[in-house]
């Protein structure tokens, strides 16, 4: 794997000509790749602002399941209640 910082360092490796780096070549490579890294960081911040939209859709969704389950009668419930309901109508001759 190439390090992130070749492309910066790149002009001056394949140069035919050996020469010294100045303090300013020195400085410009620098700011070259803390440039390259702000930009990945910028890259980065927008992939985490993308997934934190993603996760609160789904807790939106999750809160919107969670509401609607609220008002369901547990099954065991509308079993008693069908039971009784039965019996009730068997006593006022409503079913045979």
């Amino acid at each position: 794997m190439i390090p992130s910082f070749y492309h910066t360092f790149t002009p001056y490796l394949m140069s035919q000509e050996k020469q010294p780096i100045t303090l300013e070549d020195l400085a410009r490579m620098i700011k070259m790749e803390f440039d390259h890294n702000g930009e990945e960081f910028t890259g980065i911040r927008q992939q985490f602002h993308d997934l934190h939209g993603e996760i609160q859709e789904l807790k939106d969704g999750q809160h919107a399941i969670l509401v609607r389950l609220d008002n369901v009668a547990y099954r065991f419930e509308v079993t008693e209640l069908e039971r009784r309901v039965g019996i009730l109508e068997k006593r006022a001759g409503l079913r045979a």
